[in-house]
């Protein structure tokens, strides 16, 4: 069984993403999780979008979520930074198999991979 972990954790919108203070609100972003197996410098992208609960009924997701593959939300109410890390830490947890291969093919439920469509 590998063990994944995330390499680094950022966003194009709110740079640094782990020092974003969104305040009151609806809370919308995209997640890019750069993930690789412990003791691998190497990693693969993994991006998902990450919503508060006023969010998920903000015109902002609704646009967004047009224009992405159907990837199911990181919903985290309320919102913090630890909450976010908690559930993708949650997410790599569950997706670990006995393989990277496997792996990936588990973690694409949950992100877009950054190798999507590629054949």
């Amino acid at each position: 069984m590998v063990t994944l972990e995330v390499k680094r954790l950022d966003c194009a919108d709110h740079d640094p993403i782990e020092e974003w203070a969104p305040g009151a609100g609806p809370v919308v972003f995209w997640l890019v999780c750069h993930v690789g197996c412990r003791g691998s410098d190497s990693a693969d992208m993994f991006t998902a979008p990450v919503v508060n609960l006023a969010g998920l009924h903000s015109p902002q997701w609704k646009q967004r979520a047009r224009t992405q593959r159907d990837v199911p939300p990181i919903v985290c109410e309320p919102y913090t930074w630890s909450a976010v890390t908690a559930a993708v830490d949650e997410i790599l947890a569950t997706s670990a198999q006995h393989d990277w291969v496997e792996s990936v093919e588990r973690l694409r439920a949950h992100f877009l991979w950054e190798y999507e469509g590629i054949t």
